[in-house]
């Protein structure tokens, strides 16, 4: 079950979540949440977020890329999602 405020948070826009994420030592947790068509493009810190069984369907997420902080250092495994 998602926490309420992190679901709130990221509802409330990008601006919103990325400020709060700064002062915000927790894990995101939106796990089950409806996030259908909410605009994630750009979200600081979706890396490391319980997503489980999140609605994901028409959310914009671009600029998402589970490898941004990876250790991997051969080409970029996200530039086609950039596309």
């Amino acid at each position: 079950m998602a926490n309420p405020e992190h679901v709130e948070q990221v509802k409330q826009g990008i601006t919103s979540w990325n400020n709060w994420r700064l002062i915000s030592p927790t894990p995101a947790d939106l796990s089950g949440a409806d996030l259908h068509g909410v605009d994630l493009s750009d979200a600081n810190e979706l890396i490391g977020a319980n997503l489980t069984g999140v609605d994901l369907n028409d959310a914009n997420l671009r600029g998402q890329c589970p490898h941004r902080n990876s250790p991997w250092r051969g080409p970029d495994p996200c530039r086609f999602a950039r596309r």
